[in-house]
């Protein structure tokens, strides 16, 4: 694991919960994605250009 800040010897999930424990707000961002949420999300943003002969501005009004 990559040291956060200069601490050692303690997980990413300590530190969260330790901030909760003191009442401070914790936000946790997570950017990663599973490689098939990143092709099914590339599958969805060029849906049109895949399977439609439109534009994106038509499909937006498409009912789903």
């Amino acid at each position: 694991m990559r040291i956060v800040s200069g601490i050692e010897n303690i997980t990413i999930q300590e530190i969260i919960e330790y901030n909760a424990y003191i009442n401070k707000n914790v936000f946790v961002i997570d950017i990663y994605r599973e490689p098939l949420e990143r092709k099914m999300s590339e599958y969805f943003g060029k849906l049109s250009a895949y399977h439609f002969n439109t534009t994106d501005k038509n499909i937006s009004t498409y009912s789903i």
